[in-house]
């Protein structure tokens, strides 16, 4: 969410609450120190955490301000795009625990994003440089919002200019290209693009169809015989040797999901890949497999739970 009140209004609360923890503090200190020494070693460590914050705070507010003196959105969008990739050190730069780390920081801070704390640090990925993203475009009034591939990991933006949706993937430099465009490049990089989401209002809509070719895919789930309704039901497979998932279905009064797949025809580059789905239904792998080579066929897949 955007914030609520100036950004120099803000500033200046945070400052006057710590010059007051600064008295506090220094009042305490300088029953073994002299005042000026104790005020200056306070002054010191506080500053030493505020500083940051308080210029990304400033450098936010003058990038929106030079941005947006453009009346053209699309100029605006590309702007904001290239900006957001110059100031990221993607966390691929890391290794091992240090990568780790990110990765437990992004999943800690999903539904969190800090566009300060981004700011001050500098490093993420292709979520964190798409969250950042859609910051700067909601400030200057630019219909926007996060979408990724989740079962290929990675995160971009979609936003709509002239009545159009286009992808800004500043991981890629990708630019306000057309849907259809970036799938093609998506499967070029990798061989296959099997589900899109967008993400709005907290919720997850799927536009696979937007961007690829894709197969139609319905999953019944009964009980000896009879449908069940409400089932949760995930399909996960590996990918670059992590588990990766699509967001989670919910079986209708008929015990029926539907959702569509493109091509999961992956080439080297993503290995060890598996290229199909575990159907996953409540919490527990089936053992049943789905597909797709995204040329428009229809699979029927039913599971009987006391079989399983």
């Amino acid at each position: 969410m955007a914030y609520t009140c100036p950004f120099y209004v803000d500033l200046l609360v945070s400052f006057s609450l710590l010059f007051f923890l600064i008295f506090l503090t220094s009042h305490m200190l300088k029953i073994r120190l002299g005042s000026r020494f104790a005020v200056f070693v306070v002054f010191a460590i506080v500053f030493s955490f505020v500083a940051p914050y308080a210029s990304a705070r400033l450098s936010f507010a003058h990038i929106i301000s030079t941005i947006g003196k453009s009346e053209n959105q699309w100029e605006e969008a590309a702007r904001v795009s290239e900006y957001i990739r110059s100031i990221t050190i993607s966390f691929w730069d890391f290794h091992g625990e240090e990568r780790d780390y990110v990765r437990w920081h992004r999943a800690r801070n999903m539904f969190g994003f800090d566009i300060q704390k981004y700011l001050v640090v500098g490093v993420g990925g292709c979520e964190e440089m798409a969250h950042a993203t859609k910051r700067f475009l909601d400030y200057l009034d630019i219909n926007s919002h996060v979408a990724s591939f989740p079962g290929e990991d990675h995160a971009f933006v979609e936003v709509r200019l002239d009545n159009t949706w286009l992808v800004l993937d500043p991981g890629y430099r990708l630019n306000l290209i057309t849907r259809e465009e970036r799938g093609q490049k998506r499967l070029e990089e990798i061989g296959g693009l099997s589900y899109v989401v967008a993400y709005i209002d907290q919720d997850t809509v799927e536009i696979t169809q937007k961007y690829v070719p894709t197969d139609k895919i319905v999953i019944k789930i009964t009980d000896n015989g009879m449908p069940v309704a409400n089932a949760k039901i995930v399909l996960s497979h590996m990918f670059m040797g992590k588990t990766e998932s699509l967001p989670a279905l919910y079986s209708d009064s008929d015990g029926v999901v539907e959702l569509n797949l493109g091509p999961m025809s992956y080439n080297s580059r993503v290995e060890p890949v598996e290229p199909y789905y575990w159907i996953i239904v409540n919490e527990e792998n089936t053992g049943c497999k789905v597909q797709s080579t995204g040329s428009g066929k229809t699979a029927n897949v039913e599971i009987d739970l006391a079989n399983v």
